[in-house]
């Protein structure tokens, strides 16, 4: 009686060695983005087209946040880098100045998320923007929304 027990607890123990071992899937979350920042200058470029800011974002994802943007009278790029609680999100924008006034510009466009670490590792998603620039002292304020994979 005995043999023929062994066989199934062996079963049993490679079978539970085995499910312990298979790698876990996680399942994705996606959320919907509402957020606001607002940036200050930190650095300008040598030619007076590249703006390095810092500054705090509110809404879904409050945290510090850094940016990168280059700017002409045509374009906004740049990379954004949000810093929330447990993790990063980096994303690039594209948009276009979309208008000026008493020192304003105003500008709207899209993001892309590209990368996330933590919490937020494997992050992809998009969203679309719009925001003012004081070009007295190149504050920012940027008020976004869009959707985000983690």
């Amino acid at each position: 009686m005995a043999r023929k027990r062994r066989p199934i607890a062996l079963a049993l123990v490679i079978a539970t060695a085995v499910a312990l071992a298979a790698p876990t899937v996680a399942t994705a979350r996606t959320i919907n983005i509402n957020a606001q920042t607002k940036l200050h200058l930190v650095k300008n470029g040598k030619n007076g087209n590249q703006l390095r800011e810092r500054g705090t974002a509110t809404g879904t994802l409050p945290g510090p946040v850094v940016a990168l943007f280059t700017v002409s009278l045509t374009s906004i790029t740049g990379t954004v880098t949000l810093l929330p609680e447990k993790g990063s999100i980096t994303l690039t924008i594209s948009g276009r100045p979309t208008g000026s006034r008493r020192g304003k510009t105003t500008a709207s466009g899209t993001m892309t998320i590209v990368a996330g670490t933590g919490r937020y590792s494997g992050a992809r998603g998009s969203a679309s923007f719009n925001g003012t620039l004081d070009r007295s002292t190149w504050a920012t304020t940027v008020h976004a929304t869009g959707s985000l994979t983690y």
